[in-house]
């Protein structure tokens, strides 16, 4: 299915395909968890007039019912910002890797984030009971 989806930009095409290809190779969640399929996103994003509310966390707990509801036993995503990787702890979900900004490069070799803090994006997850 990756391959029929259109991403603009290369630092956005980039962060999807070098993460997805992280996890592929690196990540077997299928196999961590025990299951067939799982919920997946990438990142969190709460408008900066309703930031420090605990939105985010809040978002994905409702995320976690969902899954549930759904019959998933588990959801995972990627969190770029030092918000949303707190916020992902706070919900409870648990770290699975983290990726440094500096293996996201153009063709030409150039890094495509060269000012990012954190220093790291995280793929983390949440088992659902």
């Amino acid at each position: 299915m990756l391959a029929t989806l259109q991403f603009r930009g290369v630092a956005l095409k980039r962060m999807v395909t070098d993460g997805i290809q992280y996890i592929s190779n690196y990540l077997n969640v299928f196999e961590k968890y025990g299951v067939t399929e799982f919920l997946s996103a990438f990142g969190l994003y709460v408008h900066p007039d309703f930031r420090g509310q605990g939105l985010g966390t809040e978002i994905l707990r409702t995320r976690a019912n969902i899954s549930k509801a759904l019959g998933l036993k588990v959801t995972v995503s990627f969190f770029t910002t030092f918000q949303g990787q707190q916020s992902a702890q706070k919900a409870g979900m648990e770290l699975l890797a983290e990726i440094p900004y500096s293996v996201f490069k153009t063709e030409d070799g150039k890094e495509v984030y060269t000012n990012m803090n954190p220093k790291t994006l995280k793929i983390m997850a949440m088992r659902i009971d």
